[in-house]
């Protein structure tokens, strides 16, 4: 008999079926704000920082759940087992990534006559 706190797998979202909506905003240390939508769900606030430490992809941008204030931040969200938010947070970054080349094809107006990937690292900002 199953236990009541093990998941099993068929009662799992599966990460590929959720689409994740990103907008880029390159205000400080937000990055971009992202919205997750499974079916007929919506759900807002999830931003992307930069942080100190490097992610799974050795990126130094992190996944911030929508949260409140109360003493210390407190999550809205979280997935379980761990290992679900740890795959959630992965295709966040993937989408967001491809956003972000999308949103500097855009703005610094690169023709996109090849499949070479821009590198943003390298992009010199005159403030």
């Amino acid at each position: 008999m199953e236990n009541e706190n093990e998941k099993s797998d068929q009662n799992l979202i599966n990460v590929n079926d959720v689409e994740v909506i990103i907008k880029i905003k390159d205000e400080g240390k937000l990055k971009a704000t992202a919205i997750l939508r499974y079916k007929n769900i919506n759900i807002k606030g999830f931003r992307i920082m930069d942080s100190e430490y490097d992610n799974v992809f050795g990126d130094k941008i992190w996944i911030q759940p929508p949260s409140y204030f109360a003493g210390r931040y407190q999550p809205m969200f979280f997935l379980e087992p761990k290992e679900e938010w740890k795959k959630m947070e992965e295709a966040i970054i993937i989408q967001f990534k491809k956003s972000q080349q999308e949103y500097y094809k855009k703005k610094f107006k690169v023709q996109d006559n090849s499949e070479e990937e821009l590198e943003i690292e390298n992009i010199k900002f005159n403030n």
